[in-house]
């Protein structure tokens, strides 16, 4: 027979080594309690799967069938690993959460670094706007003092066309007249 049969074509759920190196902590505390067995009569089986359902056959009315499904039952409640697809999956299981792990350390840093990156960009942005409007303040300032000068040099420009009108006005004949020369001759060539 091997190491995880009972009897010619019965084998548990569950790995027999595994099992007995788990039976005083975990398995036998159960078994105890589910079946009111003596604690130094199950000690005495040392673990052993077949002596149990031996055990609970003798001191309660189960058949060996029901005693081993519900070892079996007691053996997954205790945490004791499994045999067959469902071992696969939970040894999958636990390497994805040890593999998870620093993965899981990455993403929260990395969403740590971001959330520091957005932080400084927005003062970064509340520096740049509050530059901004403070330029923006003194443009405005720029503006309104040169429409001063403007508004207060006009009526000084037109005192001053109005008292050398004859003036003003050949000024303004001599400069037509020399603009009118310098296009005519430049597009005479």
């Amino acid at each position: 027979m091997s190491s995880t049969e009972t009897a010619p074509g019965f084998a548990f759920d569950f790995d027999r080594a595994v099992f007995t190196a788990a039976f005083a902590e975990k398995v036998q505390p159960l078994v105890i309690d589910e079946w009111g067995l003596d604690p130094e009569a199950v000690a005495a089986t040392g673990g052993d799967p077949d002596q149990l359902v031996t055990l609970v056959t003798e001191k309660t009315d189960s058949s060996k069938a029901l005693a081993r499904k519900h070892l079996s039952e007691i053996a997954e409640v205790a945490g004791v690993k499994v045999r067959g697809l469902e071992a696969r999956l939970q040894g999958l299981i636990g390497r994805l959460e040890a593999a998870t792990g620093p993965v899981g350390e990455r993403a929260a840093q990395t969403q740590e670094a971001l959330r520091a990156r957005a932080a400084e960009t927005q003062a970064a942005i509340h520096d740049r706007a509050a530059r901004t409007q403070e330029a923006l303040r003194e443009l405005t300032e720029q503006g309104q003092h040169v429409i001063e000068e403007i508004q207060q040099a006009v009526p000084q420009a037109e005192e001053t066309v109005k008292e050398n009108l004859w003036t003003a006005l050949l000024a303004a004949l001599g400069i037509g007249l020399l603009m009118g020369l310098i296009v005519g001759l430049s597009r005479g060539r």
